[in-house]
């Protein structure tokens, strides 16, 4: 995801006052929820992307105006134009996509970029700046944006005709245009993590068992939850497990599942745990009986 810069340039994205050993963790953590947020996106496939942006994510205090830039380095052997601009993305109760306008909860307005645009001859690499100016007295809680980096067509080449030449037929040439994204968090004061897991349910097929349900963030700022669902007999012996990572913005609700090979009949209980970086946050018991 980021990029290793051969020029001496700060850190853009530090921890600040995180101990080593917590740093790691949170490291792991974004590595693994990473490709979530990215698999939502609009975003080029990876073998024809002309371009790269680094880093991926930022996460900063707004509590006071904000600096910080981006990298952007030009992969192809052509030269490119970018232009830059943020959009507030938010996530539906199945994981899809959908811009919005007008979000409580956007900073995209607050956003100064130098340049808005610009133009990359091949393997050229160009910073980025941005800033975030947060009007006063914001409601504490997080605020976000996408900001996108998209690739502009090439003007198309001027075609002279030549009357000796007979015609040879038609041709199409295809060109796939990039366009990446990198997420913006702006937090103002506490944050607040609550998640609630509503609506388990158990379907049993021939083969399995089915567990949905939905997840709803109460909190004020974004969760990556690892949800775990393990199954124990009647003897507290533990059957089978299985367990998703979710990634959960603010007041967003998701319709999560998996499912489990189907036991021996039997009662058993369900454990359902949902955990996050910081904490515990959710946990239900459910029994259930599996019959012939």
């Amino acid at each position: 995801m980021s990029t290793q810069h051969p020029d001496p340039m700060p850190d853009p994205t530090p921890c600040h006052g995180a101990p080593r050993g917590r740093r790691r963790q949170r490291l792991a953590w974004l590595a693994a929820w990473a490709p979530l947020l990215l698999a939502a996106l609009p975003v080029a496939p990876a073998g024809a992307a002309s371009f790269q942006v680094s880093p991926s994510r930022f996460e900063f205090s707004i509590e006071q105006r904000y600096t910080n830039f981006f990298t952007i380095t030009n992969n192809s052997a052509d030269p490119v134009r970018v232009r830059i601009y943020p959009r507030f993305v938010a996530f539906d109760e199945n994981g899809r996509a959908v811009e919005r306008d007008n979000d409580p909860h956007d900073l995209g307005a607050w956003l100064v970029f130098n340049p808005r645009q610009v133009a990359l001859l091949p393997r050229q690499r160009r910073v980025i700046r941005f800033s975030v100016r947060p009007p006063p007295n914001l409601t504490p809680g997080e605020y976000r944006a996408v900001v996108f980096f998209e690739e502009l067509p090439s003007a198309p080449p001027t075609l002279e005709k030549k009357e000796e030449e007979p015609p040879q037929g038609v041709g199409l040439t295809l060109s796939l245009l990039t366009r990446l994204g990198v997420t913006l968090y702006g937090r103002v004061g506490q944050a607040v993590h609550e998640v609630a897991l509503a609506e388990p349910q158990v379907d049993l097929t021939s083969a399995q068992l089915k567990f949905h349900g939905r997840l709803q963030n109460k909190g004020n700022g974004h969760e990556i939850l690892r949800l775990r669902g393990e199954l124990f007999d009647a003897g507290n012996a533990s059957v089978a497990a299985s367990e998703n990572l979710y990634a959960l913005h603010r007041d967003q609700q998701f319709n999560w599942t998996f499912a489990l090979d189907k036991p021996a009949p039997g009662s058993y209980t369900l454990v359902l745990t949902g955990s996050s970086e910081q904490t515990r946050l959710v946990e239900r018991v459910m029994p259930l009986t599996v019959g012939p």
